[in-house]
């Protein structure tokens, strides 16, 4: 992560430098492990949240679409591997947001190989014994009638691992939202028809710090939308 070397405001977090390596700074592949033996031992499950559509830039300005200097190599010599560094303007255009960038380097899920680096990341976690993830941007990756094949693969995972997996897509009209329940859970504070594919909250960062949607309702509104 950006904060293992950088100074850490809470999103740097959100910054990976790539995923050769599992550990950081809040912990070892080892301490990983004995946690998720100690959940299951407990009947629970660790679910963890995988950031994969965006790498840690070095900067701000003209730095924004800059590889932070400790990003992996293997991502650093394949310039395929990413977007072109044009950030998304309308986030209603749906071409803007799984072929743009959210202000910071970020992959092609066009790319076969770019696909392949994140399951094998993927794998490797279940193997440590996770049982799950959270997908994060969801939405800034391309659906099968986009025409990409990366939710394909982790329906497979989903359904061959047996693991749970839910995509955040947030802020999105329903028609979004149903590109992506046939495949995975999707995290979201929409609806669409498809009920039991959701995974759904009311508020987060982005409702209250981020859009401000949430800062005037008071803890009694926020429960009932919950209950809803």
């Amino acid at each position: 992560l950006k904060c293992d070397f950088d100074e850490s405001p809470w999103y740097f977090t959100y910054q990976p430098l790539g995923f050769e390596k599992i550990g950081n700074r809040f912990g070892s592949e080892e301490d990983l492990k004995e946690l998720c033996k100690i959940a299951k031992d407990n009947g629970l499950e660790v679910l963890v949240d995988v950031v994969s559509v965006n790498i840690a830039n070095a900067g701000g300005g003209d730095l924004e679409h800059v590889l932070h200097y400790q990003v992996d190599k293997l991502l650093v010599e394949d310039k395929t591997l990413f977007r072109e560094p044009c950030r998304v303007q309308n986030w209603h255009d749906r071409n803007e947001v799984v072929n743009k960038t959210i202000g910071m380097p970020s992959l092609n899920f066009y790319n076969p190989k770019t696909q392949d680096i994140i399951i094998d990341f993927l794998n490797r976690l279940i193997d440590l014994g996770v049982g799950g993830f959270r997908m994060d941007s969801m939405k800034s990756i391309p659906t099968v009638q986009e025409g990409c094949d990366f939710l394909h693969k982790l329906k497979d995972l989903q359904d061959n691992k047996d693991v749970f997996i839910m995509g955040e897509v947030i802020f999105s009209p329903s028609e979004v939202i149903e590109m992506y329940t046939p495949y995975i859970h999707v995290l979201t504070e929409g609806n669409t028809w498809d009920k039991d594919r959701l995974v759904t909250f009311s508020l987060s960062h982005d409702t209250d710090y981020e859009f401000g949607i949430t800062q005037g309702m008071s803890d009694d509104m926020i429960i009932n939308e919950y209950c809803l």
